[in-house]
């Protein structure tokens, strides 16, 4: 539920940004641009949309008959998604 609650607020905050009809929410919060460009939460974003997308793939392979140890490919699934937001934060100190 965090993860959809976090993916959530990031598409409504973009839609205020970019959405000339939201004009008057995105003037009275003149804070949301700063928090936007932030590079931890855009590492975190990419973590939650990584895990997610992996988490889901890994239940399908499940669901089709497929094995798969929980333990080790949680920690699998943790640790590809940690790439993914490692990358963005290098990515904003220009590496």
């Amino acid at each position: 539920m965090i993860v959809v609650a976090f993916v959530l607020v990031h598409v409504v905050a973009e839609a205020i940004l970019r959405v000339p009809a939201l004009a008057p929410v995105n003037a009275g919060l003149p804070w949301l641009p700063v928090v936007q460009n932030q590079a931890w939460v855009h590492a975190i974003l990419y973590f939650c949309i990584a895990f997610h997308t992996l988490y889901g793939l890994k239940l399908l392979a499940g669901d089709v008959g497929l094995r798969v140890p929980a333990r080790a490919s949680f920690l699998v699934i943790v640790g590809i998604a940690g790439l993914f937001a490692l990358r963005e934060l290098l990515r904003y100190v220009g590496l």
